[in-house]
This record gives structure tokens, sequence and C-alpha cells, in this order.
């Protein structure tokens, strides 16, 4: 069965398959209103459609119909090119609506003239991680612990240095501990994390230590390849630092500690999610290294991509740094020291469209830096690198490893790897050379060939993951 996203791609593909626009919009009303609706999908399916038009379409009706859905609005706008569409076949007597480049009946043209939309990216919501949310909670169940009252609010400090302030959901005995709920806000990243409680029980024990534990809807790791020990609760090793250090410093706190991170109906929502194909079972995870979500991962952060490399260009920088997000943007930093800060975009996933539009612009020299999950997703030739929309060619992997000498057991070791970090831990226990250089190599080529199109350099730097030592680098040019 086709899934919503898709069929409402499909509509504004083909629009013939309505009786008429007034059915057409119709449908399109229907999924918008409907809890299935999301923008992010919506743009996935219309892109694979590969059909301009499509753009052209969505842009239009959204900014008419939902005019508040300003993100996906700009995002489209990115994307219009040249040439003319119209929105429904059944259409005779129209106007052109030159913001969108579509041909609409007169009436949706002079409805269109008011609506005016506008996104930039300082106006751009980002939220907190599940990490940043899970901390705020046990450390309200902490000071509730130590001083019998519940707290209505309570202070993180995030590993960036920024203080920010959680308001707690609920907080009241449990046992002989205290139970503390934050509900996160995703900002304008809404996964399927977005609103959900965030739960913990603190409770005293007999040890001398603080015992971190997955209670309901919190997942298990079960495979290999994700920083984190098979057995183990899928709490990250940032999410874990932020926790234990609230928590100890919180004044009189007995030194042994069970906190029990839960997330309500987190085992329903992780099926929306990779987690089980990549071996985390029983839930969600609890994510985070800077503690802050900046939006990634929807059609908002495209708007401010373009934005930043405008900027950029203005200012008369001809070398443009691309990362992946901020840990890869520190990296990077370090390996371009004399760039100016506004020389390095982040450009999470949407590698596509952040290189189509600094190729619109005088850019002489483009570097991509990031981990290895990201760059072996354009090595696979992938223009969006979201976990949702792209997922690791283990084929490919071990084709990459063969050519730098891997045996056909290794080979296979990688064919059935779990994920792109688990490919690397093989690598390095072969002590196969090259592999990352490799890798690189394959990433250049599409962004140079498929993407770029001219005679632009492409440098694409591979580090690691804690360090930040650059493990594979290739120039195309």
């Amino acid at each position: 069965m086709t899934d919503p996203h898709t069929t409402i791609a499909q509509l504004l593909h083909q629009p013939e398959t309505a009786v008429d626009v007034d059915d057409m919009i119709r449908q399109f009303q229907a999924y918008f209103k409907s809890e299935q609706s999301d923008t992010y999908d919506v743009m996935c399916a219309a892109k694979d459609l590969n059909n301009p038009n499509i753009t052209k379409r969505l842009g239009f009706l959204t900014e008419l119909y939902f005019p508040n859905e300003a993100a996906l609005i700009e995002a489209c706008k990115i994307d219009v090119t040249e040439g003319t569409c119209v929105l429904h076949p059944s259409l005779t007597d129209t106007e052109l609506d030159t913001n969108w480049q579509i041909y609409v009946s007169q009436d949706l043209r002079k409805a269109a003239e008011k609506i005016k939309v506008k996104k930039t990216k300082s106006s751009l919501k980002r939220g907190y991680t599940t990490g940043a949310c899970a901390t705020a909670a046990s450390l309200a169940a902490t000071q509730a612990l130590v001083t019998g009252q519940a707290p209505s609010e309570v202070m993180v400090e995030l590993p960036l240095g920024d203080t920010v302030k959680f308001v707690v959901n609920e907080c009241y005995r449990s046992g002989q501990g205290w139970f503390a709920s934050v509900r996160k806000d995703a900002g304008d990243d809404p996964d399927v994390t977005h609103l959900a409680l965030i739960c913990s029980t603190v409770t005293p024990s007999d040890e001398s230590s603080i015992f971190l534990k997955a209670g309901e809807g919190v997942g298990q790791v079960t495979k290999p390849g994700l920083g984190l020990e098979v057995g183990v609760p899928a709490i990250n090793r940032v999410p874990r630092k932020m926790i234990m250090a609230h928590v100890s410093a919180v004044e009189g706190c007995p030194k042994g500690l069970i906190i029990s991170i839960s997330i309500p109906n987190g085992e329903k929502l992780a099926k929306k999610t990779l987690n089980e194909r990549l071996g985390i079972v029983g839930g969600l995870s609890i994510l985070g290294t800077t503690g802050i979500v900046k939006p990634f991962s929807t059609a908002a952060y495209r708007a401010s991509i373009v934005q930043a490399i405008k900027v950029a260009v203005k200012l008369g920088r001809e070398h443009l740094v691309l990362t992946t997000g901020g840990k890869s943007e520190r990296y990077a930093q370090k390996i371009f020291p004399r760039l100016e800060e506004d020389a390095f975009i982040q450009m999470g996933d949407f590698v596509g469209a952040a290189m189509r539009s600094a190729n619109k612009k005088e850019v002489s020299r483009i570097s991509i830096c990031g981990m290895v999950g990201k760059i072996s997703k354009i090595a696979n030739r992938k223009d969006m690198t979201h976990a949702a929309g792209s997922s690791v060619n283990m084929e490919l992997m071990a084709e990459m490893a063969k050519d730098c000498g891997a045996n056909k057991d290794l080979e296979q070791a990688i064919r059935e790897a779990n994920t792109a970090r688990h490919v690397g831990e093989l690598i390095c226990e072969a002590g196969i050379e090259g592999f990352y250089d490799k890798m690189c190599q394959h990433a250049a080529n599409f962004v140079f060939e498929d993407i770029i199109k001219k005679q632009t350099r492409v440098d694409v730097i591979l580090t690691d993951l804690e360090t930040g030592d650059i493990l594979g680098e290739f120039t195309r040019q």
C-alpha cells in the first residue's frame, strides 16, 4: 500500500488523476490536515519522482492554504526551476503566478497575491535533544529526592557551554525515589520524539555509584557498531556524561543512585525509526552531542543553507566548507584555521541542496567535512543523507574494501555489518589502508560529476568521530 506522502506527491506529479482542480485541492488539504502529514516525508517523496513541477504545485498550494508551513514553502522556493506548468489540466482561463511559475485560475492567483510568508535562518526555532531532556528530568528528580520539594523548572548546562531552562512537566514521589518528566520540544526538527515525555525515576541505592538503566520505551543495544557495548541501554556517551554530571552536582545527593530513563509510548514510536534494523530493540535512543537540535532533518533547514551561502559569498569567501553537523564543523575549523567563521556552513543532511546553491555562486573551492556515516552515503551517490531517506550501501563498502586489499572473509563481514561505523571497526581491526581515501574519492567524484559539473575544486575530508583526526581525504578539480 502506498504511504500518504507518496500519494500526495503522485497527485502533484500527475494532477489529472484528480477529477478537477477542486478535487485536487480537497485531497491536498485532507493530507495536510491529517495526523499523518509530514513536510519532510512529502518533500522526500516529491524528490524521488524527479519532476520539478511537483515543487511548483506543492509550494503554491501550501502557501495558499497552509501559510504557516513557512519552512516547507521556503524549501519549495529553493527548488523552483525555469519553465512553467499548469496547476491542473482542467483549467482553461488561467493566469501565471510568477512566484511559482505556475498557471492557475484568476481567483486562485488573486488569493495567492494576498499571501506573503517570510522565513529566514534567524527565525528557525532550535530544539533540544532527548539527551538534554533526560538530563533535565534526572536533575529535577534528584533535586526533589534531596529536598523533598518538586521543582517547577531546572537549569541544564549543555556541552557547548550554554545554560538552558527546562520546564518540569511532572514531579512526584515514586516508591523510595522521585519521578520527573520533561516534554521534548524539537523546534523546527519535528522528528518522532517531538513533544514526547522524557522521564526519569531516581531512587537511592546501597551502592556507592550512580547506575543508569533503560526504563519503558528506551531501547537496548543488541548489535555492534553503535559506539556502545552490546547489552547496555541505548543512551549515548554524551547524554550519559550530562546526566551523571548534573545529578552528582546536586548538593546532598546520595552517592548511590539508580536512574531509570523512560519514554512512554517509546517502543511504538521507535517503529517509525531505523532503530530495530540497527540493533536497538525495545524503544528509542537517548541521543545528542550538543544538547541542541538544529533543524537539519526538515525542509526548514534547507532555507537557511541558501541564506548562509549567500552571506558567505557576499563577504567575499571563495572557499566554503560544508559540514554535516556541529561536531564535524568544529573539526573542520581546526583543519582550516585561517578561514573566517562564516565560511563554515552546516548543511546537515542536505548535501545536494547545499552543493547546488554553492554551485550558483562564484565559489572556487568547496570542502565537505564529515564522519564515516554521512560520507559513506555521499560515496553511494546520495544527495540526501538523512536516515529516513538513504541507507549505507554495504555492497559498495565491500567493493571499496576489496580494492584496498581486503580478503573474501572481510568482504563478507562488511556486507553483513550493521552500520558504517561498524564497517570502520572491521577495517581498522584488519589493518586495511586506503579505505577511507577510497570512500572520499567516490564521494568527491559524485559531487563533482553529478552536482557541480564545472571546474570548482571539491575536497572531501573524513574525520574520526571521537578525535577529529583525518582518516581519509580526496580532491577533485
